[in-house]
């Protein structure tokens, strides 16, 4: 889907181990277009006639594995708006971030292996070291200063 200025629509979901201090990230497949080999948090893109919140916790599902009952969502609306230009500066894009408190003892699982290699949980500062390998969206996250856990 695409906003008013034709800018693709992405979602992401950043789930913290808030006692801990760390975040959700996966690693995507080779031959994933744009996302080959990157790391990024659970997302995708916004559907036709769906909020950006139940395509976000669409996107953590299918996934993760993890539904609602595995977090508490922080944000009701965005908490952060990122614009960037994919490697290929070709597409633009405005990805959506939400926060939410991961509360299980459910585990991320790989439920799409065509996508998704594997999920592990990092602090920023092992995220910000990982920068050359991040998404996009994730490294211009980064650079913008923004502190999920604020």
């Amino acid at each position: 889907m695409k906003d008013s200025q034709e800018n693709i629509i992405g979602l992401a979901m950043i789930l913290l181990k808030q006692d801990e201090k760390k975040i959700l990230i996966g690693k995507r497949r080779n031959g994933m277009s744009d996302v080959t080999g990157k790391l990024g948090f659970p997302g995708g893109h916004l559907q036709d006639n769906e909020t950006p919140r139940k395509g976000c916790i669409r996107e953590i599902e299918e996934e993760t594995g993890l539904t609602l009952e595995d977090y508490k969502l922080i944000d009701e609306t965005p908490f952060a708006k990122v614009y960037h230009s994919e490697d290929d500066g070709k597409r633009k894009y405005v990805t959506l971030y939400f926060r939410a408190d991961y509360t299980s003892k459910a585990r991320a699982v790989v439920t799409e292996p065509e996508k998704c290699v594997w999920w592990n949980w990092y602090s920023m500062e092992e995220i910000k070291k990982a920068e050359e390998e991040l998404f996009a969206p994730v490294r211009e996250f980064i650079r913008q200063g923004y502190n999920p856990f604020k």
